[in-house]
């Protein structure tokens, strides 16, 4: 980390030039991933940030620092996670394996099986998720505003799982073990879509 901010510091200082500096740290999304977002070791690399940062604002001027995320947390324990190997006649609908987070998974469903898909999830995991079409959320903006890359619905699949309270959904390849990770994201909580973004001017 030490050396984190004092790359940047030295771009900064190597001339009066304007410039835009891109500075990603990722050790703590690590940490939120693997122990949770609100565990000991989570809140203990924080406070390290913090310090670092503070001591970085003291050695830089005529700079204009952005802190953000990129996104929130939420912790999940294991019995939130919904194995689909235990849903073998939802996982015959698909085509592909599901795709995007455990929070928001994209789903590729045989043309000839969406009716037995959509029956499945409204009958056996509207307790755990909504189900949209991946259509649907593009013209509600969850994918961004202005006009959607004509690609993007390759990417996003036939329907969307979007899971509810810490729920998460795994779809593991064949011969991949499952891991579980306490810290999760993708989905539309608060705690996940909304995130500080501290602006400040040397």
């Amino acid at each position: 980390m030490r050396d984190y901010f004092e790359q940047i510091e030295k771009t900064i200082k190597s001339n009066n030039r304007k410039k835009y500096i891109y500075a990603y740290w990722g050790e703590f999304d690590h940490l939120c991933h693997k122990h949770g977002a609100k565990s000991k070791q989570a809140s203990k690399h924080f406070k390290k940030i913090s310090a670092k940062l503070t001591h970085f604002l003291e050695s830089i001027e005529n700079t204009t620092v952005i802190v953000i995320a990129d996104h929130g947390f939420v912790d999940t324990t294991e019995s939130e996670v919904i194995n689909l190997a235990d849903h073998p006649k939802l996982k015959q609908t698909l085509t592909l394996p599901l795709c995007g987070e455990g929070r928001f998974a994209y789903c590729y469903v045989h043309p000839s099986k969406a009716e037995d898909f959509e029956k499945y999830v409204k009958s056996h995991l509207k307790d755990y998720c909504n189900l949209y079409k991946s259509k649907e959320l593009i013209k509600k903006n969850y994918f961004g505003l202005f006009e959607p890359n004509k690609k993007l619905i390759d990417r996003i699949g036939d329907y969307v799982l979007l899971m509810k309270d810490n729920y998460i959904i795994k779809d593991p390849l064949e011969g991949e073990k499952m891991r579980f990770e306490i810290g999760n994201h993708g989905g539309t909580s608060k705690d996940e879509i909304f995130v500080p973004l501290v602006v400040i001017d040397k």
